[in-house]
């Protein structure tokens, strides 16, 4: 959930993090045309697995931008299809001129060129440089007169999980990126003003995917040391024997996050399970006094961690 989020406030979204995670979690309407670039954003990396058994073609970049950018601001994106016109440029915050894209004449053939290259297996290169090669090359040529670097980070994680990379799924990169987005710039302008020079932008790219996997494998160490300690914890009030495993792990994702409300609702859709037997598991929980039931409005029936355990 945190790429489409901040891959959409690198490029300049400016809705809070928080808010964003409860307008797709809650699955509610889009009210801002930031919000609208989040959820367009969301709906291209929710389709991305869906596409990695295609070649890439010219046809499947227009694809991303589409359903990434789609009703958005149609006019300013013109979703999938590809700039005919010069005047698209990328300017700094003084509005310095920092990249002026190749003409848009050839651009199809050049897009070509660089499916060429991806979809090429006769000459080895590692998934994860190709995939940043693709990366800089979408935003290099920037096809489309807005929504490139969506696009392009789409690409990246297209490509990383049809080449075999599963783990991509839980890894943002653009979390990393929007910290210090000077550099990420920067990356990109050292490669252009020295021949094309791919070294730069591979050397901050894969520096950053490094720190990225990293607090992936920290997280995961935090959230296998704290599924032991709710485990020891429930072996020893007794409530381990009387619980599925289904609803231990329920708790886990709860505890996760402390101070947030729970519905049935919410867990069906977290779980995969029905709305009753969500609903059960929650009431089973807080029998245990494991969690707190909480009433809203005099209609909603929401559940919070119990005080013991946050």
């Amino acid at each position: 959930m945190e790429e489409p989020i901040t891959s959409s406030q690198l490029e300049g979204a400016n809705t809070t993090t928080l808010v964003a995670r409860d307008m797709l979690e809650s699955g509610r309407a889009p009210r801002t045309e930031d919000e609208h670039m989040i959820a367009g954003n969301a709906r291209l990396m929710a389709e991305i697995p869906e596409l990695i058994q295609e070649p890439l073609t010219p046809d499947l970049i227009r694809r991303f931008h589409a359903v990434g950018m789609g009703g958005i601001n149609d006019e300013k994106y013109r979703p999938g299809e590809f700039r005919d016109t010069n005047d698209v440029v990328i300017a700094d915050y003084d509005g310095n001129i920092v990249h002026q894209p190749p003409l848009a004449a050839n651009l199809p053939e050049r897009l070509q060129m660089v499916c060429d290259f991806v979809n090429n297996t006769e000459h080895y290169v590692h998934p994860l440089v190709k995939a940043c090669i693709l990366h800089f090359m979408i935003a290099h040529e920037h096809p489309f007169r807005d929504g490139n670097g969506r696009t392009s980070r789409g690409l990246f994680y297209w490509y990383m999980l049809k080449s075999g990379y599963d783990v991509f799924k839980y890894v943002s990169i653009s979390q990393l990126l929007h910290a210090a987005p000077a550099k990420y710039a920067h990356s990109y302008q050292y490669t252009e003003t020295d021949g094309m020079d791919l070294t730069y932008y591979l050397e901050y790219q894969t520096s950053i995917i490094h720190r990225a996997m990293t607090r992936l494998l920290q997280h995961v160490d935090e959230l296998v040391a704290r599924a032991a300690r709710i485990d020891h914890f429930l072996y020893q009030s007794g409530s381990l024997s009387r619980l599925s495993g289904r609803q231990v792990t329920l708790l886990n994702i709860i505890l996760a996050e402390p101070d947030k409300k729970y519905s049935a609702a919410g867990v069906s859709d977290a779980l995969g399970v029905s709305d009753n037997t969500a609903r059960n598991d929650l009431r089973t929980l807080a029998r245990e006094n494991l969690l707190t039931e909480i009433s809203e409005n005099d209609q909603k029936t929401v559940y919070k961690i119990s005080r013991d355990l946050s």
